[in-house]
């Protein structure tokens, strides 16, 4: 979300976050929202000398599964925090929402310069140090490749190749088919049939199936709140809306995909695999999509985004207005032939 609530910290939090720059005692600090305001719920004390010893001993019993939290750690001195952000899928659309838009205030409390690494979590295998470690290895990983750069690559690797002594020509799959699981048939049925509005798909790599993640009831204003930054993903959306006074329902496929925080082979599985998708999709269950799009980040789905997709401006909305006369000029006039 691009705006903040205004939600700022308590008194207490204030003091808190200042003794612990200051070089105390503390290792992990756990931060929620409570009554418009973040408060400190807990504070947890160093239990031994080095931040990867101490993760998984500090993190015990802090964290609900089910309870969105903000959680900092003291890495190498009092200077250098990480960040987490925990936001579990379980909870409400709007607390989840509530959370992503004040994560830029609680920076700024606690001193942006002092957070030295930062990332989001949904799942509780996230906020153990193997969880750690494993967005550690993914921000180092290589920059993705770009769109253009990733269609180049599949088209070179689909290309028709002769085999070398032999006349004889292979010509490889465009793209990976997947089955859908019964959890994920069954929730895009109930997209079908307008039970929910909106349907997360994801690729189950080991077992090489594509399973629901999500499904909702929600509108265009809640959508970018309850679509994970963190992992890749097909989304199915029903653009319920009003357009030049006459009520309009518009289905838009959307493939996300965060970047470089998802591993190369995950990437390269999630695009072979989104064409045969659209295809179950329109074939198997009879959608149409009125738009397919594609994104790195949910803060680009808003509803001023979706309208525009869905309904275009028109070149005369796109005109420039004329530059005004400036004040106490006159107009210039034209000479009649």
């Amino acid at each position: 979300m691009s705006h903040q609530t205004g939600i700022l910290g308590s008194v207490e939090l204030k003091k808190v976050f200042a003794d612990c720059l200051n070089g105390d005692n503390t290792r992990t600090i756990k931060v929620v929202i409570e009554k418009e305001t973040l408060e400190c719920e807990k504070i947890v004390q160093k239990q031994n000398d080095t931040f990867d010893d101490d993760f998984d001993v500090s993190m015990a019993g802090l964290v609900e599964k089910d309870r969105p939290c903000y959680i900092f750690m003291k890495f190498l001195s009092a200077k250098e925090w990480v960040l987490i952000s925990y936001s579990p899928d379980s909870a409400g659309v709007r607390e989840k929402m509530l959370y992503a838009a004040t994560r830029s205030s609680l920076k700024s409390e606690f001193g942006g310069t002092y957070v030295t690494m930062e990332y989001f979590a949904t799942h509780m295998e996230e906020m153990t140090y193997a969880g750690y470690l494993d967005v550690v290895e993914s921000k180092n990983a290589p920059p993705p490749l770009t769109l253009a750069e990733e269609e180049l690559k599949e088209q070179d690797e689909n290309e028709t190749k002769e085999l070398h002594g032999a006349s004889t020509k292979v010509k490889t799959s465009k793209s990976v088919e997947f089955p859908l699981t019964d959890e994920a048939r069954s929730a895009v049925e109930s997209y079908k049939n307008g039970s929910v509005t909106h349907v997360e798909l994801s690729v189950m790599i080991k077992e090489e199936r594509i399973t629901n993640s999500a499904t909702n009831m929600i509108g265009a204003t809640e959508l970018c709140g309850v679509v994970s930054g963190d992992r890749a993903g097909y989304h199915l959306f029903n653009y319920s809306h009003r357009y030049e006074n006459q009520d309009v329902v518009s289905h838009v496929f959307i493939y996300l995909m965060p970047g470089y925080s998802v591993p190369i082979k995950e990437r390269m599985l999630y695009s072979t695999c989104k064409g045969s998708l659209l295809t179950s999709l329109q074939q198997d269950f009879g959608l149409k999509f009125d738009r397919k799009l594609e994104c790195d980040t949910p803060s680009d789905l808003t509803e001023e985004f979706l309208r525009n997709e869905i309904h275009p401006p028109t070149a005369e909305a796109r005109k420039k207005f004329s530059k005004p006369t400036a004040p106490g000029r006159k107009p210039p006039t034209r000479r009649a032939r």
